[in-house]
C-alpha cells in the first residue's frame, strides 16, 4: 500500500467520535482506533477515551430567615399535705422486676369554711328616747337563730323606765321580733342592717296604760370576740301607733307623758350587746 493512502486512512479513522450519556450533569466521551501497516506486518495503536465532566450550574443561594418562639400556659395545685407516694405492686414471678401501678390523680381540695353556730343569747344596754322627752334607761335579753350564714331571726323582751317627769314615772315593757343581715359573717367585724316590729305595753305611775305597736330599722357593727361570744353596737329610729288604752285615772299629767292615742310617736334608740353562740 502506498504511503499517501495509509496516511488518508490514518485521517479518517482519528476522526470519529462517540457521544456519552448524561447523568447528574454532562459527560461526554470521546475516543477512536486506526490500523497502521508499514513494512512486513500491521501495528494496531489504540487511544483510550478521555471523559470531560460538565459541573451541572447551581442556583445562587437564597437568603433564610428563621421565626420560632414558644407559649406555655399552665397552672399548679397547692396541696395542703404533700400527694401520696406511688404504690408499686409485685410482679408475681421469679425475677425481682416490680411493676409501678397507674397513679391515682390528686385533685387540690379546698377546706369547708367551718359551720356558724345556730343559736346566740344575750343582753344589752341603752337609751331610748321619745320625742324629746328625757331618755328612757333600756334593758333587755334577746336571742337570735342563725337562718343563713348572714340572715338572722331576732327575738327580744326589753324594758324602758323613764325617771320622773313632773313627778310621773312611764315605764314600757315590749317584745319584738326581727330580722339581722350581716355583711361579713366570717369577719371579725362585720356590719348590720336590721329591722324589727312588735308591741309595746306603756304604764304611768300604775294608774294609766297603754298599747303600741311599732316597727324600727336600723344600722350596727358586730364584733367577734371568739367564735362564740360576740359583742355589738347598733342604733335605731322607730315609730310607734297607739292601739289599746285603758282609762284608770284622768290625771292630766299622765296623760301628757303617755303616748297620744290620736297620732304616732317617735323614738330613737342606741345600744350595746353581749351575745354567747350555741
Amino acid at each position: 500500500m502506498s504511503r499517501p493512502l495509509l496516511l488518508g486512512a490514518f485521517l479518517a479513522s482519528a476522526v470519529c467520535l462517540v457521544p456519552a450519556t448524561a447523568d447528574a450533569g454532562v459527560r461526554v466521551r470521546i475516543g477512536g482506533s486506526a490500523s497502521i501497516s508499514i513494512g512486513g506486518g500491521p501495528h494496531r495503536v489504540h487511544r483510550s477515551p478521555r471523559v470531560v465532566r460538565v459541573a451541572p450550574r447551581r442556583p445562587a443561594p437564597r437568603p433564610r430567615i428563621d421565626i420560632s418562639g414558644s407559649i406555655r400556659i399552665g397552672g399548679y395545685v397547692r396541696y395542703a399535705q404533700p400527694p401520696p407516694p406511688v404504690a408499686y405492686a409485685d410482679c408475681n414471678c421469679d425475677t425481682s422486676t416490680y411493676y409501678p401501678l397507674a397513679p391515682v390523680p390528686v385533685v387540690g381540695v379546698v377546706a369547708a369554711r367551718p359551720a356558724l353556730p345556730k343559736w346566740g343569747l344575750g343582753l344589752f344596754a341603752g337609751g331610748v328616747a321619745v320625742e324629746g322627752q328625757e331618755a328612757a334607761r333600756d334593758l333587755g335579753v334577746a336571742g337570735r337563730l342563725r337562718l343563713t350564714p348572714r340572715l338572722l331571726l331576732d327575738g327580744e323582751i326589753a324594758k324602758s323606765e323613764q325617771g320622773p317627769d313632773n313627778l310621773v314615772t312611764r315605764t314600757d315593757r315590749r317584745l319584738a321580733a326581727g330580722l339581722t343581715y350581716e355583711l361579713s359573717p366570717y369577719a371579725r367585724f362585720s356590719p348590720l342592717v336590721l329591722g324589727g316590729l312588735g308591741v309595746t305595753q306603756t304604764e304611768l305611775d300604775g294608774t294609766w296604760t297603754s298599747g303600741t305597736s311599732f316597727g324600727e330599722v336600723g344600722v350596727g357593727l358586730r364584733y367577734a370576740l371568739t367564735p362564740r361570744v360576740h359583742a355589738s353596737l347598733d342604733v335605731r329610729a322607730g315609730s310607734r301607733t297607739a292601739i289599746d288604752q285603758q282609762d284608770v285615772s284622768a290625771d292630766a299629767r299622765a296623760r301628757m307623758v303617755g303616748p297620744s292615742p290620736d297620732e304616732s310617736e317617735e323614738y330613737t334608740s342606741a345600744r350595746v350587746g353581749a351575745m354567747i353562740w350555741f
